[in-house]
């Protein structure tokens, strides 16, 4: 039997732009998804390709430099990876959320990452 989270407040569900994350920035974090103004969200879907030769770590979180709200995800080389609201822990942002990987090249060597979000009407709902 499978179980659901228990929700007490709707929001809207948006899907963000695709973050390329490139050598240079293989360190650095890049923007997942811009919040609109006054609003907080929790990530619902995550669509993770990584053109690397290997398997790297996707780490989400916020700020740059990135500090780590989740554990990370390990995404196989060649792979798109589709991960859902069970596979994602239950995090609400306040800020801009922020993604980072272990290691990443130029296109098509790059991992590329793409939120959907449920966004509410601020933290209180």
């Amino acid at each position: 039997m499978m179980t659901y989270r228990q929700d007490y407040k709707k929001g809207i569900l948006k899907t963000g732009a695709v973050a390329s994350i490139i050598a240079p920035a293989a360190a650095a974090a890049q923007i997942l998804y811009i919040l609109s103004a006054g609003r907080t969200c929790k990530i619902r879907k995550l669509h993770i390709f990584n053109g690397q030769g290997a398997p790297v770590l996707v780490t989400i979180g916020v700020g740059v430099p990135l500090v780590a709200v989740m554990p990370p995800f390990q995404a196989v080389n060649g792979i798109e990876l589709t991960l859902y609201e069970d596979d994602i822990q239950d995090f609400e942002f306040v800020v801009n959320p922020t993604v980072m990987s272990s290691a990443a090249g130029a296109a098509p060597a790059n991992v590329q990452v793409q939120a959907t979000v449920e966004e509410f009407q601020g933290p209180i709902g």
